[in-house]
């Protein structure tokens, strides 16, 4: 059963990303939009303050009540809760770009431990996950690790913000194409580090 605040930001989130009311441009004002949206005018109120700290609208006083730029204003956290009220083309297109963000940090993460030559990467790397479940696991606690390695802790940061979204698209967006062939770049690089090792 959808809460009235739920209610509320999902009618408002849904109506941003389908540009009914556009970046920059103000929302109608409380009484009006209340009515529209058949909510009291407190409970618009609690909701367009949650809005405005994930940085979807700003709030002025005495003054309409102004979208922002979502892609431009809001941070990482507030995705992963709101996905759903999000238009289907953009919902898509930030769940895959979630999962290739993923691949990308571990990439560029493994690259600079391989230049660095760094100890027990093969053990790091080895694994066989054998669902897609497992996988998804696999590459976090790949990619911890690797930041753990990389003593840069904005990393940890930046994977602290990444994972919530990560794990809610990865299931619906990785398939077993794309899964196949990040287990065959990871089962390369460990191939050629035993190779070296000969």
């Amino acid at each position: 059963m959808e809460t009235i605040s739920e209610h509320i930001e999902r009618y408002i989130i849904s109506a941003i990303t389908k540009n009914k009311y556009k970046s920059g441009e103000y929302l109608p004002s409380e009484r009006i939009l209340a009515a529209e949206i058949n909510v009291n005018r407190c409970s618009l109120r609690t909701a367009l303050k949650a809005l405005e700290k994930d940085g979807w609208v700003q709030i002025q006083q005495g003054r309409p009540t102004q979208v922002m730029g979502f892609l431009d204003n809001c941070q990482m956290t507030a995705v992963p809760q709101r996905i759903k009220y999000i238009d289907d083309d953009l919902n898509q297109s930030l769940m895959n770009g979630a999962c290739d963000a993923m691949f990308d940090i571990i990439q560029l993460l493994l690259n600079r431990e391989l230049k660095k030559g760094s100890q027990n990467l093969i053990e790091l790397i080895d694994g066989e996950p054998n669902s897609l479940e497992s996988f998804i696991q696999y590459e976090i606690l790949l990619a911890k690790e690797l930041i753990s390695r990389s003593h840069n802790r904005v990393y940890s940061l930046l994977m602290n913000q990444l994972l919530p979204l990560y794990e809610s698209s990865a299931l619906q967006c990785i398939d077993v194409t794309k899964r196949e062939g990040r287990l065959q770049y990871y089962l390369g690089i460990k191939n050629s580090l035993i190779t070296n090792q000969r």
